[in-house]
């Protein structure tokens, strides 16, 4: 039924276009979220401080926020599955674990504190370096999680200038 998770194994192509269309929905749901918790001084000092917490993040304290801020920011990815449901009549398991898996590994990469050494090569792929630099300074930006292009494309985008202190350098000039 179309109510379920689909257990036959898509093609690899279906597969990965399912797990872009979710990607996509997710990142974009969350850039959004997180720019309305920075932006709203009442649910930044509420909510989203807890997470903040971490100035220079560790892999675990991901998950380390506000239930609200987790609820809400869960909904992206209920959105970008409920596409994949209309799209193709249901949710393949392999999609679902594969979508979940790379969350999770990108989440705990970005709070490293260490350089990515997939991420480089990835256009517009949210790099630890991104992120730490969104901790280090919480009012500036960077609130895009996966794929930068959000921030580029909404002007959040942020990096010190040349004389300050800057990271290095990554092969696609992020």
């Amino acid at each position: 039924a179309a109510d379920k998770f689909v257990l036959a194994q898509p093609s690899a192509w279906a597969i990965f276009a399912q797990i872009a269309i979710i990607t996509l929905i997710d990142d974009a749901w969350f850039y959004g979220w997180h720019r309305v918790l920075h932006e709203n001084k009442w649910m930044y000092n509420k909510i989203h401080r807890i997470h903040h917490r971490a100035f220079s993040p560790l892999p675990f304290e991901y998950i380390y926020v506000h239930p609200v801020e987790w609820m809400v920011g869960s909904v992206g990815s209920l959105l970008g599955l409920l596409a994949v449901h209309v799209i193709w009549g249901g949710v393949p398991l392999w999609t679902f674990w594969a979508f979940a898996l790379i969350r999770t590994v990108h989440e705990l990469d970005i709070h490293s504190g260490t350089r990515s050494i997939i991420g480089p090569w990835i256009p517009f792929f949210g790099l630890t370096e991104h992120h730490d630099l969104h901790h280090a300074k919480p009012t500036k930006g960077n609130y895009a999680s996966i794929f930068t292009l959000w921030d580029r494309a909404l002007g959040t985008h942020w990096r010190p200038s040349p004389s300050a202190e800057s990271v290095d350098a990554t092969p696609n000039g992020r």
